[in-house]
């Protein structure tokens, strides 16, 4: 299963200053006299650390640079030489949050293409001298035209119902999205819902950082629709995509109120359910398809026919 989870943006921090809750004016250290943060350092790194921990724990405006550095155990010189500003660092943070859900995501979509190969190895091992000694010839073209075969139960449940292995994998798809919000929820050693959501409800409308996790969530969106558009049509996948989308955003929510992981755990089900249904309802609506043109394929077939018989 190939991952459809594109490159993210890389965002431009913006000159404003975002102010910080014990000043009323934040530090800024010129471009040129700042570490690169291209180049990763261990003193950034335990920064941006400390950072991810109080920022989900205590809020970003709840956290001021002093604290920051203390945790960190670096100076403030250090930190705003890695950081010329702490909304720098904000958005430092929010874009590891993403990249961090995406590796969960990827980790999943791996992990499930490595056991996909061994059950289907295992399958071929197993089944192949089976499978020869079941062989059957193809039906014959009038048989395959006939309504009373295309509405036969062996038809409906044949390579058109809602178990193929295209089906399976959207599903699949689907679920890895679903447990990589399970695994990010597990990371926090105290869990309090979304650390995207929880920091943008800190920062005004128009704010890059709101803009920031507003693309995170339209891209898990999007991961949702891709997994769906290969079994379902273009609306009815874009439709159950923004469905798991709102259950997942609704149970983190509901689940980070509460600080109770069960919650969100049971979402896993419901979005199941909503990939089952939507996959049953289109196998349903195409089987029915199937069996309406089936009388118009007979005719054509018996008109010709009747023709030379005159």
């Amino acid at each position: 299963m190939t991952s459809p989870a594109s490159a993210f943006t890389a965002h431009r921090e913006p000159s404003g200053p975002l102010a910080s809750p014990t000043k009323t004016t934040e530090r800024r250290v010129p471009a040129q006299d700042r570490t690169s943060t291209s180049r990763r350092s261990p003193a950034r790194d335990r920064v941006l650390s400390a950072a991810a921990q109080l920022f989900y724990d205590q809020g970003m405006t709840g956290t001021g640079v002093d604290t920051l550095s203390q945790a960190a155990h670096v100076s403030k010189r250090s930190l705003y030489q890695h950081f010329g500003s702490k909304q720098e660092l904000e958005m430092a943070y929010l874009e590891a949050r993403h990249q961090e859900w995406l590796d969960l995501y990827q980790a999943r979509i791996e992990a499930a293409d490595q056991e996909s190969r061994a059950d289907a190895t295992a399958s071929a091992a197993t089944t192949a001298p089976t499978a020869a000694r079941a062989w059957t010839p193809p039906a014959s073209p009038a048989a395959a035209a006939s309504p009373a075969a295309a509405a036969s139960p062996a038809a409906a449940a044949s390579p058109a119902a809602a178990a193929s292995p295209a089906a399976a994998a959207a599903t699949t798809g689907v679920m890895a999205v679903t447990d990589a919000y399970l695994d990010h929820a597990r990371l926090a050693a105290d869990f309090r819902g979304c650390g995207l959501l929880n920091a943008a409800a800190e920062l005004p409308l128009g704010h890059p950082g709101r803009e920031l996790v507003g693309r995170h969530k339209r891209q898990v969106q999007q991961i949702l629709q891709e997994h769906l558009s290969g079994v379902l049509p273009a609306a009815s996948a874009r439709t159950t995509a923004l469905h798991v989308s709102f259950l997942l955003e609704g149970a983190m929510s509901r689940a980070g109120l509460a600080a109770d992981l069960e919650l969100l755990e049971a979402v896993r089900s419901l979005a199941e359910n909503v990939v089952t249904e939507a996959l049953a309802t289109q196998s349903a609506q195409s089987a029915a398809a199937s069996t309406a043109a089936a009388p118009a394929d007979a005719a054509s077939v018996e008109s010709p026919r009747r023709g030379r018989e005159r």
